[in-house]
């Protein structure tokens, strides 16, 4: 990894602190991010957070598996 410096406008640190703050995630952290997904055409290290908003649709669902079964539904891998 390689350090780096850059001046900002006011406006674009307070953009970018406002996005870092909402994905709580250090700026530097988003950077990099925004690099990998804009520059290099890489998809987020991370997984997207649709497992999670599919995992509380669930409660709805009445699945009863959904305590041993949480990370098949959070992941995907579940039918």
């Amino acid at each position: 990894m390689k350090r780096t410096q850059v001046y900002l406008a006011d406006g674009e640190y307070e953009a970018l602190r406002e996005a870092s703050f909402k994905a709580r995630v250090s700026i530097s952290a988003l950077i990099r991010r925004l690099v990998d997904q804009h520059l290099l055409g890489h998809r987020s290290r991370r997984k997207t957070p649709q497992g999670l908003l599919a995992l509380a649709g669930l409660i709805h669902e009445t699945k009863p598996d959904v305590a041993t079964r949480h990370d098949e539904y959070l992941w995907g891998d579940a039918a």
